[in-house]
């Protein structure tokens, strides 16, 4: 948008590009990063699942069971904040770059 000169366009008819521009793109981030983190992780135990099932002869069911035991809720407070917090970060730098 630079090179085309969109940005200064923006510029000359009063509005601001960093809010046009930029903050949709944060907002995205911050939105979308920790439900693709939720479901990566949930793809990951199901492949867990699968590869314990058929490897080590656990039942699922007890696969499952210590899965949900083995989680404590710091695991869960950081796995959620590291999302949110990537997101943040992430799209400014993105978006500011060009």
């Amino acid at each position: 948008m630079l090179v085309t000169e969109q940005v200064d366009a923006m510029r000359a008819m009063g509005t601001d590009p960093s809010r046009k521009l930029v903050t949709p793109r944060v907002l995205a981030g911050i939105l979308m990063l920790p439900l693709l983190t939720a479901l990566n992780d949930f793809i990951g135990l199901l492949g867990g699942c699968v590869a314990s099932v058929f490897t080590l002869r656990l039942n699922a069911v007890e696969f499952w069971t210590r899965a949900i035991n083995a989680l404590d809720f710091a695991d869960i407070m950081q796995g959620t904040m590291k999302p949110l917090v990537y997101g943040l970060f992430l799209r400014p730098s993105a978006a500011t770059k060009g």
